[in-house]
């Protein structure tokens, strides 16, 4: 327990409970005796502005309920929604290792890291039971390997502060089949794709989209600055979008550029490998490893569904928090409404003593409270349905990637609030219809 959190919550609570015992204490106060016995002598205990105040207590009540509980509703369908939305490639089936090569030793030029890699490569594909194998920079978990700005020729300026963003991502030639991204058009990188070769990428959707909307982004040409000069790299594909699994911001862009591995040799890798069980292959991939290189280490090795089971955890603990205290705060809601309608009812016994004397029927004094007690919730409900959008919008804009319009779930939660609403005037509505007009009369 975070103890500032849980002193901070009970000075609001203690608070919240001297205020509002002194503001009825401070009303009674302000009346006349004439006016109070005046009252008294009609057969009412209170007057009309404390009505107006319970009144206005029930549609206050019933907005800022529905507001904090659409609010909490949007977020846990919103966590959910990031947790389980469709990432444009296969979660389900891929291995994931990674490894630094020592740079500064062993593999201390661009020649010795591709030599490793080669052999890395090799080895992963004589691993019998895996579908696919390949190396790569990062995997599609967080976010790419590195952004920096790009020239697109005849479209762009040269100038590197006006440029937009691309997201690098180096991979070997079978990254994408045992990712499962799917190419929509032109190829891949051909497996015997060597240094001196001209520079080539592939790019996804969104960015074939929108430099090349009308026509196809097969050869066409995109510059990266390294240093004092522009590299000029050939599109020769285009491949699907794909999305950060665990990334709760949006990405810093939308344009995504792969390059060979053979172009950029880093230390730092992942090894990937396809399976139907990828856990399996744990061992046969750290022996591959091993069988390169016996001095370097597999220093994580995971599943991707045990990656996100890992580091989407606290995702997942608000979640259920967030939906744990909207249902305490739907049943508080509840209890609420009821007390403030029960005391309304109480407040009125000898109203209805007199009407159920006079020949009223039970039912029509039981309409008579459920009337009263729904209008100021449907009143309630409207105003809460601002706040809820007006709140949804703020949430939106602070945690994009997390929430979205959600005018269903809304609607959702005023339902299962005007029913608990409904429920919390029933029961005071049928206590009234079991008034004795005796016992009322002789109270008052």
């Amino acid at each position: 327990m975070n103890a500032p959190v849980l002193l901070a919550t009970f000075g609001l609570s203690l608070a919240s409970g001297v205020l509002f015992g002194l503001f009825p204490a401070w009303i009674a106060s302000q009346g006349r005796i004439v006016d109070l016995l005046k009252q008294q002598s009609r057969g009412s205990t209170s007057g009309s502005g404390t009505h107006r105040f319970r009144h206005a207590l029930i549609v206050a009540q019933v907005a800022m309920a529905l507001a904090l509980l659409a609010t909490a509703g949007v977020m846990v369908r919103g966590f959910d929604a990031m947790l389980n939305r469709p990432k444009g490639w296969d979660v389900d089936r891929v291995l994931a290792a990674n490894i630094h090569l020592p740079e500064q030793s062993t593999y201390n030029t661009d020649e010795k890291r591709r030599a490793v890699h080669e052999k890395l490569i090799q080895r992963l594909r004589q691993i019998p039971q895996a579908e696919s194998t390949a190396i790569c920079s990062t995997t599609p978990l967080f976010g790419y390997s590195k952004t920096a700005p790009i020239e697109v020729q005849g479209q762009t300026s040269d100038d590197p502060a006006k440029q937009p963003l691309g997201g690098f991502t180096m991979v070997g030639s079978d990254y994408f089949a045992t990712l499962g991204i799917p190419l929509r058009e032109g190829r891949l990188f051909p497996a015997e794709l060597k240094a001196e070769n001209p520079p080539l990428i592939v790019i996804n959707e969104s960015m074939a989209r929108h430099f090349w909307p009308d026509r196809s982004a097969i050869g066409r040409r995109v510059g990266e600055r390294v240093g004092d000069q522009v590299i000029w790299r050939e599109v020769i594909g285009v491949v699907a979008d794909t999305s950060f699994a665990l990334d709760l911001s949006p990405p810093p862009t939308r344009f995504h550029i792969y390059k060979p591995m053979v172009n950029e040799p880093w230390g730092y890798m992942f090894l990937l490998a396809r399976h139907r069980s990828p856990a399996t292959l744990k061992n046969e991939l750290r022996r591959a490893v091993a069988d390169v290189d016996a001095d370097v280490a597999v220093q994580d090795m995971y599943t991707i569904p045990e990656a996100m089971a890992r580091f989407g955890n606290n995702l997942r603990v608000i979640n259920n928090t967030v939906a744990g205290f909207a249902l305490l705060g739907l049943l508080l809601a509840g209890i609420g409404l009821y007390g403030v309608i029960s005391n309304l009812v109480a407040q009125r016994t000898n109203e209805f003593g007199i009407r159920l004397a006079l020949g009223a029927q039970p039912r029509a004094v039981q309409t008579l409270v459920l009337r009263l007690g729904l209008w100021l919730s449907l009143l309630g409900l409207v105003v809460g349905s601002v706040l809820a959008f007006a709140l949804n919008r703020a949430l939106r804009s602070s945690l994009p990637g997390m929430t979205a319009n959600d005018p269903l779930t809304i609607g959702a939660v005023a339902l299962l609030l005007f029913a608990v609403t409904l429920f919390a005037c029933w029961l005071p509505a049928l206590r009234a219809t079991r008034i004795n007009p005796l016992d009322a009369l002789r109270g008052d």
